[in-house]
């Protein structure tokens, strides 16, 4: 199976920080992607290949926002948003059809 992640965000802050996990069934999350702040890129895409089948597919959005980032009016939390993720699964080439 080929998953497809498209993490859509905005990290201008620095030393802002925002990661995202995947985790299937009971086994560690796995690190996926991280933005480093200030990162001028808005979106990441992420290509997941996994043979091993799995019942859930849980996604882990992370965000640390340093209390630093010098915004003086109204906070800083604006400097770091999770603006979405889309997520596109593919079977693989030659792979059996699923059972009803």
């Amino acid at each position: 199976m080929r998953l497809s992640t498209n993490l859509q965000y905005a990290n201008i802050g620095y030393g802002n920080r925002i990661s995202l996990f995947a985790r299937f069934d009971n086994e560690s999350p796995v690190p996926l992607t991280e933005s480093i702040g200030p990162d001028p890129t808005r979106s990441f895409l992420v290509n997941i290949s996994r043979d091993k089948p799995f019942k859930r597919l849980t996604f882990i959005v992370e965000m640390y926002c340093k209390d630093d980032t010098a915004l003086p009016f109204g906070g800083n939390l604006r400097t770091l948003l999770f603006q979405g993720l889309s997520v596109n699964v593919a079977e693989a080439k030659g792979a059996a059809p699923p059972k009803p």
